[in-house]
């Protein structure tokens, strides 16, 4: 896990409204005071076409000390700033980047790739979601599950695998 010390990370969350013209048309005032509440984190958001595009600066420190969980920080405070004014859409990208230029996408692999990843079906790997086995998703795109390298990488680190039934055990006597 790469640790950055002493530096304040970019998020920038796009976000999709739905194609309702009337929902579009007062969205643009909300968005307008979506703004001013990031403002009090380093950020600010930009109506679209078809939604917003909200970014806030996040400052690394004791919770916050790689882009994973600057990603995760950033998430949680232009989730609630939306939530705080009405504002409502579905997420379709999220991004963050160093300060300095550095930019890195928040890495994610999907259910089939995970599937993959940990030597399973896609139909084990929902029965694991469904039973709580696996960590939620970290961003899901409407019915696009997309878990983080570092989430899957912790999951990893004490996930044993159990594979299918256990075989009955056949007592034959030796001849």
């Amino acid at each position: 896990m790469e640790e950055i010390l002493g530096e304040s990370w970019i998020v920038r969350i796009e976000y999709r409204l739905a194609e309702d013209e009337e929902a579009l048309s007062s969205s643009k005032q909300q968005v307008a005071r979506l703004s001013g509440a990031l403002a009090a984190h380093g950020g600010h958001a930009t109506p679209t076409l078809r939604g917003w595009v909200a970014e806030v600066k996040v400052e690394t420190g004791p919770e916050v000390f790689n882009l994973y969980q600057a990603a995760v920080r950033g998430r949680t405070v232009i989730e609630g700033a939306c939530q705080s004014v009405g504002l409502f859409g579905s997420p379709v990208s999220q991004d963050a980047w160093s300060q300095d230029g550095g930019r890195g996408p928040m890495a994610v692999v999907g259910a089939a790739e995970l599937a993959e990843l940990l030597g399973i079906s896609r139909q084990r790997l929902a029965q694991l979601r469904k039973d709580g086995s696996l960590p939620p998703p970290d961003l899901e795109l409407a019915a696009t599950p997309l878990w983080s390298t570092t989430t899957v990488e912790a999951f990893l680190w004490g996930w044993r695998r159990k594979p299918g039934r256990k075989p009955e055990v056949i007592v034959r006597p030796y001849v």
